[in-house]
């Protein structure tokens, strides 16, 4: 019962984000990243989490929305500290555009 509910919630949401895909919504489309992202998160599906968290991340910082920053990289740093998503902190280093060592220390610090 529980992961037919998981998996029509996430049913909803990539239905939610192609009609944003559609109409060229890309600011909203990292709410809808976001969510997939903690809803994968929340069945301990790392790797999709993280691909889903950075891609919220990259929107935001198109935007420049510090707001949904803020809460994609409390998100990411949930992934990074249960160790189970290597590469996470280059890729995060990547989207912000600074080192890997500048990435983990805002992962390690924004739990």
């Amino acid at each position: 019962q529980e992961q037919r509910q998981w998996q029509q919630a996430e049913d909803y949401y990539k239905q939610a984000l192609n009609l944003k895909i559609e109409f060229n919504d890309r600011y909203s489309q990292a709410g809808t990243y976001g969510q997939l992202g903690l809803l994968a998160e929340n069945q301990e599906q790392w790797q999709q989490a993280g691909e889903y968290l950075l891609k919220a991340l990259e929107i935001s910082v198109e935007y420049k929305d510090q707001h949904r920053i803020g809460i994609t990289l409390r998100s990411l740093s949930r992934l990074w500290q249960s160790g189970n998503t290597p590469g996470l902190a280059a890729a995060v280093a990547g989207v912000l555009g600074v080192s890997n060592a500048e990435a983990e220390k805002m992962l390690g610090e924004n739990v």
